[in-house]
Protein backbone atom coordinates (compact mmCIF):
# COMPACT_ATOMS: atom_id res chain seq x y z
CA UNK A 1 0.00 0.00 0.00
CA UNK A 2 2.60 2.57 0.59
CA UNK A 3 4.58 2.16 -2.91
CA UNK A 4 0.87 2.30 -4.50
CA UNK A 5 0.26 5.74 -2.33
CA UNK A 6 4.11 6.69 -2.79
CA UNK A 7 3.30 6.41 -7.09
CA UNK A 8 0.53 8.21 -6.84
CA UNK A 9 2.13 11.29 -5.11
CA UNK A 10 5.12 10.92 -7.29
CA UNK A 11 2.53 10.89 -10.29
CA UNK A 12 -0.15 13.97 -9.06
CA UNK A 13 3.37 16.01 -8.33
CA UNK A 14 4.78 15.23 -11.83
CA UNK A 15 1.51 16.35 -13.63
CA UNK A 16 0.55 19.42 -11.11
CA UNK A 17 0.98 22.73 -13.72
CA UNK A 18 1.78 20.63 -16.30
CA UNK A 19 -1.78 20.99 -17.87
CA UNK A 20 -1.87 17.31 -18.32
CA UNK A 21 -3.97 15.42 -16.42
CA UNK A 22 -3.57 11.52 -15.74
CA UNK A 23 -5.61 9.53 -17.54
CA UNK A 24 -4.91 6.09 -16.30
CA UNK A 25 -6.27 5.37 -12.91
CA UNK A 26 -4.16 3.58 -10.11
CA UNK A 27 -6.10 0.73 -8.30
CA UNK A 28 -5.52 2.43 -4.87
CA UNK A 29 -8.98 1.46 -3.37
CA UNK A 30 -9.15 -1.95 -4.63
CA UNK A 31 -8.93 -5.28 -2.36
CA UNK A 32 -5.11 -4.54 -2.27
CA UNK A 33 -5.63 -1.96 0.78
CA UNK A 34 -4.17 -2.61 3.26
CA UNK A 35 -1.33 -4.28 1.44
CA UNK A 36 1.99 -5.42 4.15
CA UNK A 37 4.42 -3.43 2.19
CA UNK A 38 6.48 -2.11 5.04
CA UNK A 39 6.32 1.46 6.26
CA UNK A 40 9.84 2.96 4.35
CA UNK A 41 10.31 0.92 1.86
CA UNK A 42 9.76 3.29 -0.72
CA UNK A 43 10.63 7.27 -1.17
CA UNK A 44 7.72 9.98 -1.26
CA UNK A 45 9.54 10.68 -4.43
CA UNK A 46 9.56 6.94 -5.68
CA UNK A 47 8.22 7.07 -9.36
CA UNK A 48 6.23 4.05 -11.41
CA UNK A 49 3.39 3.58 -13.83
CA UNK A 50 -0.25 3.67 -12.49
CA UNK A 51 -1.86 0.27 -13.69
CA UNK A 52 -5.16 1.10 -15.55
CA UNK A 53 -8.10 0.39 -14.38
CA UNK A 54 -11.61 0.10 -15.90
CA UNK A 55 -13.83 0.30 -13.51
CA UNK A 56 -17.66 1.49 -14.28
CA UNK A 57 -18.45 5.46 -13.39
CA UNK A 58 -18.50 5.04 -9.66
CA UNK A 59 -22.80 4.88 -7.83
CA UNK A 60 -22.31 4.49 -4.49
CA UNK A 61 -24.72 2.75 -2.26
CA UNK A 62 -28.87 1.63 -2.81
CA UNK A 63 -31.19 3.45 -4.95
CA UNK A 64 -32.08 5.95 -2.34
CA UNK A 65 -33.43 8.96 -3.90
CA UNK A 66 -30.79 8.92 -6.86
CA UNK A 67 -32.09 11.01 -10.04
CA UNK A 68 -32.94 7.86 -12.14
CA UNK A 69 -36.09 7.72 -9.53
CA UNK A 70 -36.54 11.57 -9.85
CA UNK A 71 -39.63 13.16 -11.20
CA UNK A 72 -39.48 13.81 -15.49
CA UNK A 73 -41.44 17.31 -14.46
CA UNK A 74 -38.45 19.19 -15.43
CA UNK A 75 -38.24 23.63 -15.07
CA UNK A 76 -38.90 25.70 -18.32
CA UNK A 77 -35.47 26.53 -18.67
CA UNK A 78 -34.34 22.67 -18.17
CA UNK A 79 -32.70 21.19 -21.35
CA UNK A 80 -31.37 17.78 -22.17
CA UNK A 81 -28.01 16.56 -21.02
CA UNK A 82 -25.49 16.06 -24.32
CA UNK A 83 -23.62 12.93 -23.35
CA UNK A 84 -23.83 9.31 -22.55
CA UNK A 85 -22.71 10.02 -18.77
CA UNK A 86 -25.85 10.87 -17.35
CA UNK A 87 -27.94 10.51 -20.52
CA UNK A 88 -31.65 11.66 -20.25
CA UNK A 89 -30.72 14.02 -17.63
CA UNK A 90 -32.71 17.21 -17.83
CA UNK A 91 -30.28 20.33 -16.43
CA UNK A 92 -31.82 23.59 -14.78
CA UNK A 93 -29.50 25.79 -13.21
CA UNK A 94 -29.95 26.79 -10.00
CA UNK A 95 -26.93 29.26 -9.03
CA UNK A 96 -24.18 30.64 -11.10
CA UNK A 97 -21.26 32.98 -10.74
CA UNK A 98 -17.58 33.25 -12.71
CA UNK A 99 -16.34 30.47 -10.94
CA UNK A 100 -19.04 27.96 -10.12
CA UNK A 101 -22.24 26.38 -11.53
CA UNK A 102 -25.06 24.68 -9.86
CA UNK A 103 -27.02 22.52 -12.04
CA UNK A 104 -30.63 20.66 -10.85
CA UNK A 105 -31.19 17.37 -12.23
CA UNK A 106 -34.61 15.56 -13.41
CA UNK A 107 -35.60 12.66 -15.30
CA UNK A 108 -31.83 10.99 -15.87
CA UNK A 109 -31.80 7.23 -17.28
CA UNK A 110 -28.84 6.92 -15.96
CA UNK A 111 -27.30 8.52 -13.15
CA UNK A 112 -24.00 10.71 -13.15
CA UNK A 113 -21.32 9.40 -10.63
CA UNK A 114 -20.56 11.03 -7.43
CA UNK A 115 -17.55 12.24 -8.24
CA UNK A 116 -16.70 12.37 -11.93
CA UNK A 117 -13.21 12.36 -14.00
CA UNK A 118 -12.29 15.49 -15.98
CA UNK A 119 -13.24 14.20 -19.08
CA UNK A 120 -16.92 13.59 -17.58
CA UNK A 121 -17.09 16.60 -16.13
CA UNK A 122 -16.66 18.17 -19.49
CA UNK A 123 -19.50 16.07 -21.11
CA UNK A 124 -21.64 16.93 -17.92
CA UNK A 125 -20.88 20.62 -16.92
CA UNK A 126 -21.49 21.24 -20.79
CA UNK A 127 -17.97 23.16 -21.26
CA UNK A 128 -13.92 21.52 -21.91
CA UNK A 129 -12.83 24.26 -18.93
CA UNK A 130 -14.42 22.50 -16.42
CA UNK A 131 -11.89 22.26 -13.74
CA UNK A 132 -14.25 20.02 -11.44
CA UNK A 133 -17.67 18.51 -10.51
CA UNK A 134 -19.78 16.48 -8.44
CA UNK A 135 -22.99 14.92 -8.51
CA UNK A 136 -25.17 15.22 -4.78
CA UNK A 137 -27.24 11.71 -4.96
CA UNK A 138 -29.28 13.53 -2.16
CA UNK A 139 -30.22 16.98 -3.29
CA UNK A 140 -30.22 15.53 -7.20
CA UNK A 141 -27.78 18.71 -7.95
CA UNK A 142 -24.39 18.89 -10.30
CA UNK A 143 -21.58 21.02 -8.87
CA UNK A 144 -19.34 22.27 -11.39
CA UNK A 145 -16.58 24.48 -11.23
CA UNK A 146 -14.58 26.23 -13.76
CA UNK A 147 -11.96 28.50 -11.95
CA UNK A 148 -8.66 26.89 -11.80
CA UNK A 149 -8.94 27.64 -8.07
CA UNK A 150 -3.63 16.07 9.42
CA UNK A 151 -5.94 14.79 10.81
CA UNK A 152 -8.17 16.59 12.84
CA UNK A 153 -9.77 14.97 15.83
CA UNK A 154 -13.52 15.28 16.73
CA UNK A 155 -14.35 19.02 17.85
CA UNK A 156 -11.46 20.61 16.50
CA UNK A 157 -11.74 23.11 14.10
CA UNK A 158 -8.45 24.35 12.25
CA UNK A 159 -8.07 27.46 10.38
CA UNK A 160 -4.66 27.83 8.13
CA UNK A 161 -3.71 31.49 7.82
CA UNK A 162 -1.99 32.31 4.57
CA UNK A 163 -1.62 35.98 5.71
CA UNK A 164 2.63 35.92 7.15
CA UNK A 165 4.89 33.33 7.25
CA UNK A 166 4.98 33.32 11.13
CA UNK A 167 0.95 32.90 11.20
CA UNK A 168 1.09 29.81 9.13
CA UNK A 169 3.90 27.85 10.86
CA UNK A 170 1.70 28.93 14.10
CA UNK A 171 -1.80 27.28 12.62
CA UNK A 172 0.11 24.53 11.47
CA UNK A 173 2.10 24.07 14.59
CA UNK A 174 -1.43 23.47 15.91
CA UNK A 175 -2.73 21.74 13.98
CA UNK A 176 -0.11 18.80 14.36
CA UNK A 177 -0.85 19.46 17.97
CA UNK A 178 -4.25 18.69 17.43
CA UNK A 179 -2.86 15.58 15.55
CA UNK A 180 -1.13 14.16 18.42
CA UNK A 181 -4.48 13.86 20.33
CA UNK A 182 -6.01 12.57 17.08
CA UNK A 183 -4.09 9.49 17.02
CA UNK A 184 -4.28 8.56 20.84
CA UNK A 185 -8.08 8.78 20.43
CA UNK A 186 -7.68 6.45 17.24
CA UNK A 187 -5.61 4.32 19.23
CA UNK A 188 -7.58 4.01 21.73
CA UNK A 189 -10.70 3.60 19.56
CA UNK A 190 -8.96 1.11 17.93
CA UNK A 191 -8.06 -1.25 20.53
CA UNK A 192 -11.74 -0.54 21.77
CA UNK A 193 -13.42 -2.73 18.89
CA UNK A 194 -10.67 -5.55 18.85
CA UNK A 195 -8.22 -3.98 15.54
CA UNK A 196 -5.08 -5.70 14.48
CA UNK A 197 -2.32 -5.44 16.56
CA UNK A 198 -0.58 -3.92 13.42
CA UNK A 199 -3.06 -0.97 13.47
CA UNK A 200 -2.81 -0.05 17.03
CA UNK A 201 1.14 0.36 16.08
CA UNK A 202 1.05 2.04 13.53
CA UNK A 203 -1.27 4.55 15.26
CA UNK A 204 1.30 5.11 18.59
CA UNK A 205 3.70 5.36 15.72
CA UNK A 206 1.93 8.39 14.26
CA UNK A 207 1.25 9.98 17.05
CA UNK A 208 5.21 10.46 17.89
CA UNK A 209 5.46 11.58 14.32
CA UNK A 210 2.80 13.95 14.91
CA UNK A 211 4.63 15.51 18.36
CA UNK A 212 7.66 15.63 16.71
CA UNK A 213 6.48 17.63 13.73
CA UNK A 214 4.41 19.54 16.57
CA UNK A 215 8.03 20.42 18.17
CA UNK A 216 9.30 21.94 14.43
CA UNK A 217 6.46 23.89 13.03
CA UNK A 218 6.48 25.73 17.03
CA UNK A 219 10.18 26.59 16.83
CA UNK A 220 10.07 27.58 13.07
CA UNK A 221 6.80 29.80 14.52
CA UNK A 222 9.01 31.11 16.88
CA UNK A 223 11.96 32.13 14.92
CA UNK A 224 8.64 34.23 12.71
CA UNK A 225 7.80 36.04 15.88
CA UNK A 226 4.44 34.10 16.80
CA UNK A 227 3.99 32.14 20.04
CA UNK A 228 1.62 29.07 19.59
CA UNK A 229 -1.14 28.47 22.29
CA UNK A 230 -1.45 25.47 24.16
CA UNK A 231 -4.62 23.48 22.64
CA UNK A 232 -6.55 21.25 25.35
CA UNK A 233 -8.58 18.54 23.45
CA UNK A 234 -11.52 16.65 24.95
CA UNK A 235 -10.99 12.85 24.27
CA UNK A 236 -14.29 11.35 22.17
CA UNK A 237 -15.72 8.85 24.63
CA UNK A 238 -17.60 5.53 23.53
CA UNK A 239 -17.70 5.96 19.42
CA UNK A 240 -19.67 3.36 17.44
CA UNK A 241 -17.38 1.37 14.40
CA UNK A 242 -19.50 3.75 11.84
CA UNK A 243 -18.11 7.21 13.53
CA UNK A 244 -14.49 6.07 13.93
CA UNK A 245 -14.71 4.63 10.22
CA UNK A 246 -16.54 8.11 8.88
CA UNK A 247 -13.57 10.16 10.52
CA UNK A 248 -11.17 7.89 9.49
CA UNK A 249 -12.12 8.79 5.83
CA UNK A 250 -12.72 12.25 6.03
CA UNK A 251 -9.10 12.97 7.74
CA UNK A 252 -6.82 10.08 6.47
CA UNK A 253 -7.97 8.39 3.81
CA UNK A 254 -8.86 12.45 2.29
CA UNK A 255 -7.17 15.37 4.20
CA UNK A 256 -3.88 13.57 5.45
CA UNK A 257 -3.41 11.92 1.93
CA UNK A 258 -3.60 15.36 0.24
CA UNK A 259 -1.42 16.91 3.36
CA UNK A 260 1.04 14.24 2.33
CA UNK A 261 1.32 15.39 -1.40
CA UNK A 262 1.10 18.92 -0.30
CA UNK A 263 4.25 18.32 2.24
CA UNK A 264 6.27 16.89 -0.81
CA UNK A 265 5.31 19.63 -3.21
CA UNK A 266 6.48 22.26 -0.30
CA UNK A 267 9.62 20.35 0.21
CA UNK A 268 10.59 20.41 -3.65
CA UNK A 269 9.70 23.80 -4.21
CA UNK A 270 10.11 26.19 -1.20
CA UNK A 271 13.12 28.21 -1.24
CA UNK A 272 14.54 27.34 2.01
CA UNK A 273 16.88 24.09 2.09
CA UNK A 274 16.64 23.88 5.58
CA UNK A 275 12.91 23.92 5.36
CA UNK A 276 12.86 21.81 2.40
CA UNK A 277 14.55 18.88 4.31
CA UNK A 278 11.83 19.01 7.28
CA UNK A 279 8.87 19.23 4.60
CA UNK A 280 10.58 16.35 3.24
CA UNK A 281 10.56 14.38 6.27
CA UNK A 282 7.14 15.67 7.51
CA UNK A 283 6.08 14.25 3.83
CA UNK A 284 7.44 10.77 4.42
CA UNK A 285 5.97 10.68 7.59
CA UNK A 286 2.32 11.49 6.01
CA UNK A 287 2.63 9.11 3.58
CA UNK A 288 2.72 6.66 5.72
CA UNK A 289 -0.08 7.64 8.41
CA UNK A 290 -2.15 8.12 4.96
CA UNK A 291 -1.32 4.30 4.95
CA UNK A 292 -2.59 3.79 7.89
CA UNK A 293 -5.95 5.30 7.27
CA UNK A 294 -6.65 3.53 4.28
CA UNK A 295 -5.56 0.01 6.46
CA UNK A 296 -8.16 1.13 8.72
CA UNK A 297 -10.40 2.14 6.56
CA UNK A 298 -10.38 -1.51 4.55
CA UNK A 299 -10.74 -3.11 7.93
CA UNK A 300 -13.52 -1.03 9.24
CA UNK A 301 -15.72 -1.20 6.25
CA UNK A 302 -15.62 -5.24 6.18
CA UNK A 303 -16.78 -4.85 9.75
CA UNK A 304 -20.04 -2.31 8.81
CA UNK A 305 -23.24 -3.27 7.34
CA UNK A 306 -23.97 -1.99 4.28
CA UNK A 307 -26.09 1.17 4.80
CA UNK A 308 -23.22 2.26 7.12
CA UNK A 309 -20.66 1.89 4.63
CA UNK A 310 -23.05 4.14 1.84
CA UNK A 311 -22.60 6.43 5.03
CA UNK A 312 -18.70 6.30 5.48
CA UNK A 313 -18.45 6.68 1.64
CA UNK A 314 -20.81 9.56 1.27
CA UNK A 315 -18.35 11.16 3.73
CA UNK A 316 -15.59 10.78 1.83
CA UNK A 317 -17.39 12.13 -1.32
CA UNK A 318 -17.79 15.38 1.13
CA UNK A 319 -14.68 15.81 2.01
CA UNK A 320 -13.39 15.40 -1.34
CA UNK A 321 -15.74 18.32 -2.49
CA UNK A 322 -14.57 20.57 0.73
CA UNK A 323 -11.54 19.54 -0.03
CA UNK A 324 -11.55 21.23 -3.54
CA UNK A 325 -13.43 24.32 -2.40
CA UNK A 326 -10.54 25.17 0.65
CA UNK A 327 -7.75 24.43 -1.95
CA UNK A 328 -9.53 27.38 -4.29
CA UNK A 329 -7.91 29.81 -1.88
CA UNK A 330 -5.65 32.68 -3.26
CA UNK A 331 -1.71 32.03 -2.28
CA UNK A 332 0.50 34.71 -2.46
CA UNK A 333 3.89 34.41 -4.51
CA UNK A 334 5.45 35.46 -1.41
CA UNK A 335 3.96 32.28 0.23
CA UNK A 336 4.36 30.29 -1.90
CA UNK A 337 8.63 31.31 -2.68
CA UNK A 338 8.96 31.22 1.33
CA UNK A 339 7.07 27.80 2.21
CA UNK A 340 6.45 26.30 -1.23
CA UNK A 341 2.58 26.11 -1.10
CA UNK A 342 1.23 25.76 -4.54
CA UNK A 343 -0.71 28.17 -5.88
CA UNK A 344 -4.32 27.71 -6.10
CA UNK A 345 -4.59 26.19 -9.56
CA UNK A 346 -1.80 24.15 -8.59
CA UNK A 347 -3.43 22.81 -5.36
CA UNK A 348 -6.63 22.05 -7.47
CA UNK A 349 -4.44 20.38 -10.09
CA UNK A 350 -3.54 18.09 -6.72
CA UNK A 351 -6.59 17.50 -6.12
CA UNK A 352 -7.76 16.58 -8.98
CA UNK A 353 -5.53 13.81 -9.51
CA UNK A 354 -5.99 12.56 -6.42
CA UNK A 355 -9.32 12.08 -7.07
CA UNK A 356 -8.59 10.63 -10.77
CA UNK A 357 -6.23 8.10 -9.43
CA UNK A 358 -7.59 7.54 -5.87
CA UNK A 359 -10.50 8.20 -4.25
CA UNK A 360 -12.32 7.61 -6.78
CA UNK A 361 -11.01 4.04 -7.65
CA UNK A 362 -11.72 3.47 -4.03
CA UNK A 363 -15.34 4.49 -3.96
CA UNK A 364 -15.90 1.98 -6.90
CA UNK A 365 -14.43 -0.43 -5.59
CA UNK A 366 -16.53 -0.46 -2.47
CA UNK A 367 -19.89 0.28 -4.33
Amino acid sequence: MHRKLSTVIASALAAACSGTVVSNDAAVGDAALGGDASVGDASVNDAADASKDTKTPLDVGPDDGSVSDATADAPPDAKPDGGKIGEGCMKSVISSNECAKTYGLTGCTTPPPELPTKAECAVLCEDSSAFYCSYDKLSLSLNCTFCAIGRRPEGFVPYLDHSSVGLWFRSVAMLEAASVDAFAILHDDLAAHGAPKELLALSKRARRDEMRHARLMSALAREAGCDVPPLAIAPAEGRDLEAIAIENAVEGCVRETYGALVAAWQATHVASPRLARIMDGIARDELSHAELAWRVHEWSLALLTPDARVRVERAMVNAVNELHTSAAADVSETMQRELGLPSSSCALTLVAELQSQLWRQALSSAA
